[in-house]
């Protein structure tokens, strides 16, 4: 049973909403290294320590911060094998400016917990649900979740869902809530979905044919519970055989913003540019600035039969398809996942809106594309090792991206770091230390027991002194990296050392990390 299980929680874990939309998945995967490692008979300079005692912004005591928590409960028999396991990771708000808000959400989630859980314990064997940050802005605050159950016998399903909170009172938004004129926001995003799933791309996949599904959409699709918005638009989903006979993969549909009727003005997106169409259709807008709309077209297709993806990108009627066949940009059958592409400003001071694709490859590695019209021509700029449609890509429109970026070495973590747009291509800005990322794995996974005996260094060079760590040191807890040989990390004492990989597994000693430290998340 305890087998049948883990089967059950892995295959979940590469889950993937395919739709006019996605799900939000962490990186958990390496993609491509960000910086090259040097000879391993090179002695490497000391990456320079953050300096601890710097100012930070008066904002950042009444900034709104969101981390995640996760909480685990599961049950054995007399034989050690687990027959119930319950795990949700539930958002934790701190918003000092309105701390009301924050204990309305919290409470929101802590609830949700507990009802949840008891739902659970009475009806599954497997129950997982994790939410995660979609939008948030001085207007809304919104997130989206995922939930997969499992009952016995092969009876298992998965779905997704959504809340929306407003920013200034914590209330749960409705979506008549948030229209002036409830009717016509339902019209406009009704119709807008209606001719999504009349379009050849949903043919195929749908229980239906197109003119059946008006009411199905009303009643199911616009549906609370059933939506969260973003940067974009709002994102509705049919979940579980709703409109298409595969549970696992439920449709989902973003409605641009631009595309809703009666939206009130205190919950539009006030931010730089940015703008969402499905595989399959034009969106239109003057990504160039030179006062003319350009059309731009993008459709992509998985062919089960060869292994290949095959995609169609046109500006103003050009063909500009072959950009996906360089050893850089190359789709995989993860850019059929989300069946969506995006226009976003990266840089409000040029003259430039972006054109990004999605990809989500080997290994589920995210990854978005990024294009920019220039001179009548597209030319590709590189890329971000995240999707821009989840909340862990952070921009402001000022020409940089903050997003998780895969570690070079020890774990199968990301780092967090920063690109940016210059001289038409976007580019990582080199640092010396780059934090870990461990914030969505459980309090467990963050910490590591010492098994074997190993040396570490004082200071983040070889010519420091070196100590000898045994198991009574750990646990240890790993927190940053320069993403070439060394990682900082404490023990169970408080205090700072620093390792040095030879590469991404194996230690200057010659150990491998996962016969020294217990709990590495390393991908197989």
């Amino acid at each position: 049973m305890k087998h049948t299980f883990l089967s059950f929680i892995l295959t979940f874990g590469i889950l993937t909403l395919t739709g006019c939309g996605l799900n939000d998945t962490p990186a958990s995967g390496q993609r491509t290294s960000v910086t090259q490692p040097m000879d391993d008979a090179t002695e490497i300079d000391a990456p320079t320590e953050p300096n601890v005692n710097a100012v930070e912004p008066e904002e950042a005591d009444t900034a709104l911060e969101i981390s995640y928590e996760a909480f685990s409960k599961s049950e054995t028999n007399e034989n050690d094998e687990e027959t119930f396991f319950f795990n949700y990771l539930r958002p934790v708000v701190k918003y000092p400016a309105h701390p009301q808000v924050a204990e309305k959400i919290n409470s929101y989630f802590s609830d949700n917990q507990d009802t949840r859980l008891a739902e659970a314990a009475d009806q599954y064997l497997i129950y997982e649900c994790s939410y995660y940050t979609k939008r948030t802005d001085g207007q809304i605050i919104s997130f989206g979740g995922d939930c997969f159950t499992y009952e016995g016998d092969n009876n298992n399903s998965f779905r997704y869902m959504g809340v929306t909170f407003d920013a200034l009172t914590g209330e749960v938004l409705t979506l008549d809530s948030i229209a002036s004129d409830p009717d016509k926001l339902h019209d406009s995003a009704r119709s807008y979905i209606l001719n999504l799933l009349a379009s050849p791309r949903y043919q195929d996949r749908l229980l239906y044919e197109p003119d059946e599904c008006a009411e199905i959409v009303n009643d199911y699709v616009l549906a609370e519970g059933c939506w969260y918005v973003t940067n974009a638009g709002i994102t509705f989903f049919a979940n579980n055989n709703v409109l298409t006979y595969d549970e696992f993969n439920p449709l989902s549909f973003t409605v641009p913003y631009q595309k809703l009727d009666s939206l009130k003005p205190d919950y539009k997106y006030t931010g730089p540019f940015e703008m969402v169409g499905c595989f399959g259709t034009t969106l239109s807008a003057d990504i160039d600035n030179n006062g003319d709309m350009d059309e731009i077209y993008y459709d992509a297709y998985y062919d089960e039969t060869d292994g290949y993806v095959y995609a169609t990108l046109t500006v103003n009627g050009e063909d500009y398809s072959h950009l996906f066949n360089s050893d850089d940009c190359w789709l995989t059958d993860g850019a059929t996942y989300h069946m969506e592409y995006y226009l976003i400003d990266l840089d409000t001071s040029d003259d430039y809106i972006e054109l990004a694709i999605l990809d989500n490859g080997p290994s589920d590695d995210p990854v978005t594309y990024f294009f920019r019209y220039k001179d009548f021509d597209l030319e590709y700029m590189g890329y971000v090792p995240e999707l821009v449609s989840s909340a862990s890509f952070y921009w402001t429109g000022d020409g940089t991206v903050s997003c998780p970026t895969p570690m070079n070495l020890l774990m199968t973590l990301d780092v967090s770091a920063t690109y940016e747009v210059k001289h038409d291509e976007i580019s990582l800005i080199q640092e010396d230390w780059y934090e870990i990322d461990s914030s969505r794995l459980s309090e467990e996974m963050q910490t590591h027991n010492i098994m074997q005996s190993f040396s570490a260094y004082t200071e983040a060079s070889k010519h420091s002194s070196s100590v000898e760590l045994s198991p009574e040191d750990g646990p240890v807890r790993f927190l940053a990296t320069d993403n070439k040989h060394w990682v900082r990390f404490t023990t169970s004492d408080g205090s700072t050392y620093y390792l040095y990989m030879v590469d991404f597994v194996i230690l200057d000693s010659g150990q491998e990390a996962a016969e020294v430290f217990e709990n590495l998340p390393i991908a197989g």
